[in-house]
């Protein structure tokens, strides 16, 4: 299977090989399958207000973490049926913060954003659990990249993806004061 990153030249993605490394010789779909949980134990354990603290100075909170979590959950379960339904599947590009803001997402009650993250996860599992191995070798190309991903490779992105924010959710719930003040 080529999980492999492609080459991408394109300065916004160079963080790809930094979310690979994350991943390393795990499962993808096991660190999918887990994530939701994990994510719904720290918050569980953490007070309101370290919740809707920004984990550093300029970044999101752990809150608007778990709304970009469920975003990106439908943007990625979309490629998916995109690379899986479609002749000549193109991949567009989000603009993360623009598509936080302005659906809303960055505001609302944390648990609804926790059952959105994981309706769509367990609705993508079911998906990606059962793709062949010629499914995973699938592409789709990804418009501003301009380079062909599998599905194998969003996979491992996406894993990679969850393991950044998990660590970013958790340097927010454990800091003592905000950010920059400890």
């Amino acid at each position: 299977m080529t999980d492999e990153a492609p080459d991408i030249a394109h300065d916004r993605y160079d963080f790809v090989e930094g979310q690979l490394a994350r991943v390393g010789d795990r499962d993808p779909l096991e660190i999918l399958r887990h994530t939701p949980g994990e994510v719904a134990a720290m918050l569980g354990r953490a007070d309101q207000e370290r919740i809707h603290r920004p984990w550093a100075p300029g970044k999101w909170t752990p809150a608007e973490i778990l709304a970009h979590l469920a975003l990106t959950e439908w943007v990625f379960g979309f490629r998916t049926r995109t690379v899986l339904c479609d002749p000549d599947p193109v991949l567009q590009p989000v603009e993360q913060e623009l598509w936080l803001a302005r659906a809303g997402l960055a505001v609302g009650e944390v648990v609804d954003h926790l059952q959105d993250f994981a309706a769509l996860r367990r609705a993508n599992l079911r998906i990606w659990c059962r793709l062949t191995d010629a499914e995973r070798e699938r592409t789709g190309l990804h418009a501003e990249a301009g380079v062909p991903m599998t599905l194998g490779f969003l996979l491992r992105l996406l894993a990679g993806h969850d393991l950044n924010h998990l660590e970013q959710i958790g340097t927010g719930l454990s800091r003592e004061g905000g950010p920059g003040e400890d």
